[in-house]
Formats: C-alpha cells, sequence, structure tokens
C-alpha cells in the first residue's frame, strides 16, 4: 500500500511539473502601481498599461461609493452593483446593464 501511494504521488508529481514548464511564463512586471490592475496581454501576461475601470465595457465606477467591507462602506444604489477586486483589492459601483 505504501508503495502504492509513492507512485501515485511520484505521477502526480511529474504531470505537474509538465503542465507547468509547457506554459509560457510572464516577463517581469514593470514597477507601476495601478489601481484597477494591468492590462492583459493575449498570452494573459500583465503588461506596463493600467486598466482605466474594473467595469464592463470600461465604463466608469460610481465615485463616493465604497461596496466592500469596512467603516467607509456604502452600498451600491440600484442603478448599480458592487464589483470587489481580488484580493479585495478595489470595491467599487459599476452600472448594471
Amino acid at each position: 500500500m505504501h508503495s502504492f501511494t509513492i507512485l501515485l504521488l511520484c505521477l502526480v508529481a511529474t504531470l505537474t511539473l509538465s503542465k507547468v514548464i509547457s506554459r509560457p511564463g510572464c516577463g517581469p512586471l514593470c514597477a507601476m502601481y495601478c489601481e484597477y490592475g494591468n492590462v492583459m496581454d493575449s498570452d494573459g501576461c500583465p503588461i506596463c498599461q493600467c486598466e482605466e475601470s474594473p467595469c464592463e465595457d470600461e465604463q466608469r465606477p460610481l465615485e463616493g461609493y465604497f461596496c466592500g467591507s469596512g467603516p467607509s462602506y456604502r452600498a451600491c444604489p440600484s442603478t448599480h452593483h458592487c464589483l470587489i477586486g481580488p484580493n479585495d483589492d478595489f470595491a467599487v459601483c459599476c452600472p448594471r446593464r
């Protein structure tokens, strides 16, 4: 039973490494702060250009609203929805479609 477990772990490790090695890596990212993150290229790698808005179709978020957790919380009006970024980087009210 112990040998089977070790064999299975080796097989999984080999498959995982082969996927990581075959995937192209992204180059270094410039040291520029982007409030809504960087624009991604066709390979899914960030480039040295900031996203203008996290909302769909580059619509601007509603100013003066923070719909995330915290003391400055302010719920979005019914015309907007709350969009929270990865790792709670931002929490903005985007227009509903």
